[in-house]
């Protein structure tokens, strides 16, 4: 890849926000096998986009359209309406399906451990803060050309427990979505 590419070669990170809710009222018996995820609908997700600096289209959380060129990183994280405190929603596995327009056959995981602000539970105003590890995880992939990609997300959809404190498998579920990258004119 040439230096100009990597130069103007773009972070675009999309958070996808789970509606727990409703997941578990529209598919109470879900899969408890994570290699047949049970599919669910559209209506499930919600989807926030930064570093891009437009979106083409994207209302519906199907089909995405994203100004994007070969070298662009694109970047996917997840969690629950929640953020992930009562329910918790983990993508496990982002296969693509077949037209390759990013650079590998399955979006790859990757961990990063940081020191994160949080509040202190100890401040009643909640403004000090004070440090915690935490670990996290994107599933990521370059752009190797414009055009329409399909995926799927596998998400493992955790609940909380009855002693208030845990959270305990839901089940498995797998939504598809069309990613269409073309250049920002």
């Amino acid at each position: 890849m040439s230096t100009e590419l990597n130069q103007t070669a773009k972070k675009i990170n999309v958070l996808v926000v789970i509606d727990t809710e409703h997941i578990k009222v529209i598919y109470p018996i879900p899969s408890q096998d994570k290699t047949k995820p049970t599919p669910v609908d559209c209506n499930s997700q919600f989807i926030i986009i930064s570093g891009s600096p437009k979106i083409i289209s994207g209302s519906e959380t199907s089909k995405l359209q994203l100004p994007a060129k070969p070298g662009d990183n694109v970047s996917f994280r997840c969690t629950s309406s929640y953020a992930n405190s009562v329910d918790a929603a983990i993508i496990y596995r982002m296969p693509l399906q077949e037209n390759h327009v990013f650079e590998c056959i399955s979006f790859q995981p990757n961990f990063v451990t940081r020191n994160c602000a949080i509040s202190d539970p100890e401040q009643p105003d909640g403004q000090a803060i004070k440090y915690k590890s935490i670990t996290s995880v994107s599933y990521e992939s370059k752009v190797s050309r414009v055009g329409t990609e399909n995926l799927r997300f596998y998400i493992a959809l955790y609940t909380l427990a009855d002693d208030g404190n845990t959270q305990n498998l839901f089940g498995y579920f797998s939504w598809d979505i069309a990613i269409t990258l073309q250049l920002d004119h």
